[in-house]
Parts: C-alpha cells; sequence; structure tokens
C-alpha cells in the first residue's frame, strides 16, 4: 500500500516556497519513504530542508 503526502515550504535549491508530494510504502514494519516530486534525495539543503523535516517527522521516518 502506498500513501502520499503533501507538505509546503520555503525550498533553498529553487529560492522559492514551494508545494512538495511525498510517497510513503506502508509495510508492516511502518512507513518507508520511497518517492518525491522534488530532489530531496539528492539536494544539497536535504539536511536543513524544512519541507523535508516535516514530511519526516509527520510519518516517523528517516529517509
Amino acid at each position: 500500500m502506498e500513501e502520499e503526502q503533501l507538505f509546503s515550504g520555503f525550498c533553498r535549491q529553487q529560492d522559492q516556497t514551494r508545494r512538495v508530494f511525498f510517497s510513503y510504502e506502508v509495510t508492516e514494519a511502518g512507513r518507508k519513504l520511497s518517492d518525491c516530486d522534488c530532489s530531496f534525495f539528492n539536494c544539497p539543503f536535504t539536511d536543513s530542508c524544512v519541507i523535508a523535516q516535516e514530511a519526516v517527522a509527520h510519518c516517523g521516518v528517516q529517509p
């Protein structure tokens, strides 16, 4: 099963406010971040990204 969640905030990579969809795979062990419509997995600002921090905190998963 897969879930999607929309988060918004300021993107330093694009230097603008934006909305990002995060997709999660739901397993017996919990949720796992599977995809997003930004460069989250390769972004140089991932550690300081407010959008990613919210997505991770909301779902209790680590990328």
